[in-house]
């Protein structure tokens, strides 16, 4: 037992949060091309700058509100991981609960022979599918190659135009371009990066600080949740390289409005790990039904070595999403969501702290009406090697008892029935709860065989109101030995919820024991 004990303190001390790895570094080519984008930066054009001339701004822009996924880039690969950051914002700020998008697939359109190794090219002529629909992960022997289901994903995302690589000659200029087309691509350096040769993008301005917003590729452990702040000064007065975000060259992109049937169905999930995120499974489905894999263990290994804490995804749901909607008692969605910590334990893993299902209506004048729904509980524990499986909506039945004092009176004589009405909720396969039922009706009912039909029929004998704590009593004094059954009767007299049943004997002899039928739960729509 010593050992095994000392076995597992191990492996718990190895939960702890792990170093930042060491951040990668671009290839020998990106950077080549890199510095080739930044020496061909030149001013605004006046055709350019002519948009901007009557342009009113507010003194703050932020684009931060519509990141979700935080990427973590491996061996290079921060211009495509840059304009997806990009594109995510783009078609999030244009329809809420819009897919994150798969650098695998990019990263696989950009090394294409005639692609010019152009990132903004690729987001304008194939566009980019979901991160769901080919996840990136590079552990297995050959990365997934790009389908043709795929292509036809990433062609509703797109960007309309960019730019040629513009020289930074004010911070006015910035602001006007963000607050008018939106998020920046950025070629120049951040703390941890290579220098001169990394791209970052600009995600906002505050005049009131003086900063500009940035957003990274280096997970979620650098900086602030994978952003940082850049000074306004930065611009005119670059400071030493590595020190704070500095900016070379930068680009713009336009978007390409999404057609009106892409993806009716999103959803989006927030958790936090305590370690690091690689470490899940997440699953969305309908019982009875295939669940879709969200996220599944991805680059533990390497050549991307994802050292971020938690996940933020926008995903399209499960194809059979419009003939399991909305989410019902017959409708029943869930996620699932597993740590693979090797051992089970009480420890916690991390938390889910937002699960959203989202029908996405389009309206006449093309914007987006989503409807949304999430479980009625929130911040659901996962199990350190263990897992969790939320209910959306939360699953609901009645349970109601009875139970009678006297199984056997002498005719004449009362006897006293006692009961309980819950509404039993289960948030998750973790997470139960018990709600005692204020003042409704109780309807006590004897059974008796119909002796021409043969048929079971009820006959009321009594009714209550149940108590604060959900509690009821009727007396009554039976003339026969009888079975008796409790109802819950909703306002039009339906039933929500049947009891089990209890026999009364009436006349000399020895009680016989209560009978009890098993309840059957009744999901509530």
């Amino acid at each position: 037992m010593k050992n095994r004990t000392a076995i597992l303190v191990i492996l718990m001390c190895a939960t702890g949060l792990p170093a930042i790895a060491a951040i990668p570094q671009p290839t020998a080519a990106e950077r080549q091309m890199i510095r080739k984008w930044a020496s061909e930066a030149v001013p605004l054009t006046a055709d350019e700058l002519r948009p901007l001339d009557n342009v009113q701004i507010p003194p703050s822009c932020d684009y931060s509100k519509y990141v979700t996924f935080i990427r973590n880039q491996g061996q290079g690969g921060c211009g495509t991981m840059t304009t997806l950051a990009i594109l995510d914002i783009l078609k999030e700020k244009e329809r809420p609960y819009s897919p994150d998008f798969s650098y695998r697939f990019a990263e696989y359109v950009y090394n294409l022979p005639g692609s010019g190794m152009d990132q903004m090219k690729v987001l304008r002529e194939s566009g980019c599918c979901s991160e769901t629909s080919l996840p990136t992960n590079y552990d297995p022997p050959g990365a997934a190659v790009p389908s043709t289901a795929n292509y036809n994903e990433a062609r509703m995302y797109r960007i309309a135009s960019s730019s040629k690589p513009k020289k930074p000659s004010s911070v006015d200029e910035l602001k006007k371009l963000l607050f008018l087309y939106g998020p920046l691509f950025a070629i120049g350096d951040t703390p941890g990066s290579a220098t001169h040769e990394h791209c970052f993008a600009i995600i906002g301005y505050d005049d009131a600080t003086q900063l500009f917003t940035i957003v990274n590729s280096f997970g979620d452990r650098w900086g602030t949740g994978g952003m940082m702040k850049m000074p306004y000064a930065n611009i005119k007065n670059p400071p030493p390289t590595q020190t704070s975000p500095r900016l070379d060259a930068f680009s713009y992109a336009v978007n390409a409005p999404t057609p009106h049937f892409a993806h009716p169905y999103t959803a989006r999930v927030r958790i936090q790990h305590n370690t690091l995120r690689r470490n899940l499974t997440v699953k969305l489905g309908v019982e009875g039904r295939t669940p879709m894999v969200v996220w599944d263990r991805p680059n533990r290994n390497g050549p991307i070595n994802d050292d971020s804490q938690n996940l933020v995804l926008d995903f399209p749901m499960p194809s059979y999403a419009n003939q399991c909607w909305p989410p019902s008692g017959n409708n029943q969605w869930y996620l699932e969501v597993a740590d693979s910590f090797p051992v089970a334990t009480t420890q916690t893993a991390g938390v889910v702290q937002e699960i959203t299902l989202v029908k996405r209506l389009i309206q006449g004048n093309g914007a987006c009406l989503p409807i949304v729904i999430r479980p009625s509980a929130s911040n659901f524990q996962i199990p350190l090697g263990g897992t969790v499986k939320i209910y959306i909506p939360t699953k609901r039945h009645y349970t109601l008892s009875l139970a009678v004092d006297r199984p056997a009176v002498a005719k004449g004589e009362t006897a006293r029935f006692t009961g309980r009405l819950d509404l039993h909720l289960e948030f998750s396969s973790n997470n139960q709860q018990n709600v005692p039922q204020t003042g409704r009706e109780i309807e006590l009912r004897r059974t008796k065989r119909d002796p021409i039909e043969g048929t079971v029929v009820y006959e009321t004998v009594g009714t209550a109101r149940t108590d604060g704590a959900g509690r009821f009593t009727i007396n009554y004094a039976p003339d026969q030995t009888s079975d008796y059954q409790a109802f819950a009767n909703k306002p039009d007299h339906t039933v929500d919820a049947s009891s089990n049943l209890v026999t009364v004997r009436v006349g000399a002899g020895t009680a016989p024991a209560i009978k009890k039928m098993p309840r059957i739960p009744r999901p509530l729509p």
